[in-house]
């Protein structure tokens, strides 16, 4: 693929992902944003493009933080090298990776003043009267601090069950629902916080630990976090293993950890939107394989998908048994029919992929060998 096509795509993804309506997964999002790293390592997308989550409906408001991305790594060879690249003193935080969408509190002499949307890392839209009917929100902290939190508006899974049924998955729920002009159904949305900084520069917390205590203390929602004294590149497989195995466990959507050195270089999170001291940690495409019962057509806020149902199947902790087929000129390139034998792959979908037609031998051109 030519190096502008990736860029367009990247950037309609992105955008797509940022507002809601995510139409490929984390996982081959990844693919295409690894395709233009090797193709073109300095391009100027890598290093300063996010996506944006616009509204015409909220005004505008400046971070007081930058809101950027995270490197990733799928591989014990791959945190290997982010750990050794790491600075700190040998402590270590792993976190969930939560999958909602960026909100940045901000905080003036410990009262709550406004919540600003990640928009394109520096601006984003100010939904102060919807995130006050979020649950999570603290409006006083109890002293005297002023400066920006950062955090996740989330669905739980229990949630979207009970309220949010058309939505495809929790994160497209949260995004589209946070935003909503007369807020409804703000109030069934959460609000996990995972970072603070004082504005005053003087000021700094003594760690990660440290700072996700206080967040604790305040009264704040808190991702799980474990802390590490050298920590290795086994344990962190071990842990992602053990936490996928474990997703059903999970009130709210995950798509990996988060592993941060504990000490708190203030220079690197806020020159690079891609620190050197924390990374995500995210699980390699997996893949599982069933027999197509049925093929049914999901309307979603008016748009029809075709999805497969299929024997129930175990992958990474969940059973699966939907599996989207994207849209029909898929349907027919795959020649899809109830019968056949597939293999699938889920990342942070609620609704997997088909990744190939096994009875017939096509393959999803998204899906690589």
């Amino acid at each position: 693929m030519e190096i502008k096509e990736l860029e367009e795509l990247i950037i309609y993804h992105q955008n797509a992902y940022y507002n809601g309506n995510a139409e490929i997964s984390d996982a081959e999002f990844d693919a295409l944003w690894d395709e233009l790293k090797s193709k073109d390592p300095t391009n100027k997308l890598i290093t300063s493009k996010v996506g944006k989550d616009d509204s015409d409906f909220f005004p505008k408001t400046k971070h007081l933080m930058i809101m950027g991305s995270q490197e990733k790594a799928n591989s014990k060879e791959e945190v290997e090298k982010k750990l050794a690249g790491m600075t700190g003193d040998g402590d270590y935080l792993i976190e969930w990776k939560l999958d909602g969408a960026s909100l940045e509190l901000q905080y003036e002499n410990g009262k709550f003043k406004k919540a600003v949307t990640r928009g394109d890392a520096e601006v984003g839209d100010d939904i102060t009267p919807n995130a006050i009917k979020m649950n999570g929100i603290i409006l006083d902290v109890g002293e005297d601090f002023t400066g920006p939190i950062r955090g996740e508006v989330l669905l739980s899974k229990e949630n979207k069950e009970k309220y949010f049924k058309d939505y495809k998955n929790c994160r497209a729920a949260a995004n589209g629902t946070m935003k909503r002009k007369d807020g409804e159904g703000c109030q069934y949305l959460d609000i996990l916080v995972y970072d603070a900084r004082y504005s005053n520069t003087t000021k700094s917390f003594k760690g990660e630990d440290t700072l996700m205590c206080w967040l604790k203390e305040k009264g704040f929602m808190t991702p799980e976090w474990t802390v590490y004294e050298n920590l290795t590149a086994d344990q962190c497989m071990a842990k992602l293993k053990e936490t996928f195995d474990n997703l059903d466990k999970i009130p709210y959507d995950i798509d990996g950890l988060v592993i941060k050195q504990a000490e708190i270089d203030m220079d690197d999170l806020n020159t690079n939107i891609c620190p050197k001291t924390q990374f995500a940690l995210k699980p390699a495409r997996s893949y599982a394989t069933s027999t197509v019962k049925d093929i049914i057509w999901d309307n979603t806020n008016g748009s029809f998908t075709p999805v497969c149902i299929i024997e129930p199947t175990e992958l990474l902790g969940a059973t699966i048994t939907r599996v989207n087929a994207y849209n029909i000129q898929f349907l027919l390139d795959m020649k899809l029919e109830i019968g056949d034998v597939i293999s699938f792959t889920r990342f942070s979908e609620i609704i997997p992929g088909v990744a190939r037609n096994l009875s017939k031998n096509t393959i999803n051109p998204r899906c690589k060998n």
